[in-house]
């Protein structure tokens, strides 16, 4: 799921510019559930393998 991961990279450089005082796992935790709320608003389920993908993409994210 490309789509995916797109749009939390984009999600979560535009929480960057305007949280400046937030550490970085409050950050991966409000990209997360904005993740959750964007996959359902989506395709109206969230399985377990899309949330599988999400704590990939987050451990990807959190290693930057």
């Amino acid at each position: 799921m490309k789509d995916l991961e797109k749009a939390m990279m984009r999600q979560y450089n535009y929480q960057r510019l305007g949280n400046h005082g937030k550490t970085v796992e409050a950050e991966l935790a409000a990209l997360q559930k904005w993740t959750e709320d964007w996959v359902l608003k989506k395709s109206g389920k969230l399985t377990i393998s899309v949330e599988n993908e999400i704590k990939q993409i987050l451990d990807k994210i959190r290693s930057q």
